[in-house]
């Protein structure tokens, strides 16, 4: 149980993680965008200056990647490197890094050096299309128009790899890309029309209800988006087989506590003649059931500890095992995330304690309804 409640609880915040990292706390957005200098957003904002730490604009933009023959869809995220820092955690998403006279310079330093026409690529977009550091890769951008007959025109750019991303979902490393957002304007022929702003928060606990103060200051046709709202659905179910997998084992430890029970009954026969004379000499049967609830719990206390230490060993062998493979395209991670919360601990604690007491419930009960006279008869 324990080792199932921690690795449930760290993909929960690998998860958490992950979406906050790559989306931000909120998103304050337009239905068709909106002019990157609007100045009336801006002006809003600065009363939630107490409560917003950073915000930076982006454009949200789907297409087409190309390299060596291979296609593949890909999500393009045009960020602002001058403050794309201060809301977005992407510098420790960065895995490569390269030598630059004899120092080394992180992808993601590459990509704020770099004033236009590179980009950040997912690690699995990158394997999908064998893409290598400094490699160029080519997007393709859709355009509606009523001119072409087929409806659309192409918008082609090349742009170089200075690196690649790990987001923490097997979805975002898969169709990912960060580019620089004056590169994907002009790539999409948009202007200076950007997607929305991206905002974070000094708490991000309070994102919905920051987010909800957000949408009634600016009011229509703005609206928001926080960071649990974008991934609901995964949140959602990581709760939900919390919970089911907690109670699946918590009955098997139901299971495990009969044995207490067979235990303590075994014991109260082996002790019947003892417990007569304990009665001849006055103790009351309320002392008798007593003595037999506390032998339950302290054999209880004393398999929850071994438990706790066992499972704490697993854990931590899981942790640093790196023959376990987990396949990322099915769950969403490529390891087992591991992470002890105390809360998990102490509810693990309480009910198999709590077992172990109601199993001996009925032998402490068969034990202070014995007839003594039937027990020392033979004595």
């Amino acid at each position: 149980m324990v080792v199932a409640m921690a690795v449930v609880s760290g993909v929960e915040s690998l998860l958490k993680q992950a979406v906050m990292d790559v989306t931000g706390h909120i998103l304050v957005m337009k239905p068709v965008g909106f002019d990157r200098d609007d100045t009336g957003m801006s002006t809003k904002l600065e009363k939630f200056s107490n409560t917003i730490t950073g915000i930076t604009p982006f454009l949200h933009i789907e297409g087409l990647s190309a390299h060596k023959g291979v296609v593949s869809g890909v999500v393009l995220q045009g960020v602002d490197p001058s403050s794309v820092g201060s809301v977005l955690n992407l510098r420790n998403r960065v895995l490569e890094s390269t030598q630059n006279a004899g120092a080394e310079i992180s992808g993601f330093d590459r990509f704020l050096q770099a004033s236009q026409g590179s980009v950040l690529v997912g690690k699995e977009l990158a394997k999908k299309l064998s893409l290598s550091l400094d490699d160029d890769i080519t997007l393709i951008i859709p355009r509606a128009t009523t001119v072409h007959k087929q409806g659309f025109t192409r918008q082609i750019g090349r742009f170089k790899v200075v690196g690649f991303l790990d987001l923490g979902k097997y979805e975002f490393n898969e169709r990912y890309i960060m580019m620089n957002i004056q590169d994907a304007q002009e790539l999409a022929k948009v202007g200076k029309t950007i997607s929305g702003y991206r905002l974070k928060i000094s708490d991000p606990s309070k994102a919905q209800d920051v987010g909800f103060d957000i949408n009634r200051e600016l009011g229509h046709p703005y609206w928001t988006r926080d960071w649990m709202e974008v991934s609901r659905n995964y949140f959602s179910a990581v709760t939900l087989e919390k919970t089911v997998l907690f109670i699946v084992l918590l009955f098997v430890v139901m299971i495990a506590s009969f044995n207490v029970s067979s235990a303590l009954f075994v014991h109260v026969l082996r002790r019947f003649s003892d417990i007569s004379l304990l009665r001849t000499f006055g103790m009351s049967q309320k002392s008798v059931a007593r003595v037999f609830s506390l032998q339950g719990l302290i054999v209880g206390v004393f398999g929850v500890a071994s438990g706790l230490l066992f499972g704490l060993f697993l854990t931590k062998l899981v942790e640093i095992s790196t023959w376990l493979y987990v396949p990322a395209e099915i769950y969403k991670f490529d390891h087992l995330p591991i992470e002890l919360r105390w809360l998990d601990w102490l509810l693990i604690i309480s009910a198999s304690l709590l077992l172990c007491w109601v199993s001996s419930l009925a032998p402490a009960r068969r034990a202070s309804r014995m007839n003594p006279v039937e027990g020392i008869r033979y004595e």
